[in-house]
């Protein structure tokens, strides 16, 4: 299986995994940095593999990063790993919410990255030392 190239924006070239069903390309890649109001997402890398599945577009990657922001407990600045999955089937057709990400023979990889990291990121974030503390104190008041 060979390694797909990726164009600086963050666009995956399948032109030549439309060509052939059953044809698939391995994914491992850094994309750029991006950011929510409250959230920075860094470092982001993904590995995967896109396939030819029946003349659809499937995509399964994993896509790792550092979040930081404010925890939501004490309001300090801290930053953890992330890992996110991508499992899409994509399509042309504008009636598919992938649409947006898959237009000619280009995948969006930026914005479906973007968008697994963003909905795996928990409403109430919290550094560590108040997940220790979170810990501690649902062991004392009974483990609530």
């Amino acid at each position: 299986m060979q390694t797909s190239t990726l164009a600086a924006n963050g666009k995956l070239n399948i032109s030549d995994i439309m060509k052939s069903e059953g044809e698939s390309r391995k994914i491992s890649c850094n994309l750029a940095d991006f950011s929510t109001g409250e959230w920075n997402y860094s470092d982001l890398f993904v590995t995967g593999a896109v396939r030819n599945n029946a003349g659809r577009i499937e995509l399964e990657c994993d896509v790792n990063a550092i979040i930081s922001g404010p925890c939501s407990r004490c309001s300090r600045d801290f930053h953890k790993n992330m890992t996110a999955q991508i499992d899409e089937f994509l399509s042309e057709n504008e009636q598919e919410p992938s649409s947006e990400y898959f237009y000619g023979f280009a995948v969006d990889l930026q914005g479906l990255a973007a968008e697994a990291l963003i909905l795996a990121t928990p409403i109430a974030e919290r550094c560590e030392e108040c997940e220790k503390d979170i810990d501690t104190e649902g062991k004392i008041n009974g483990g609530t």
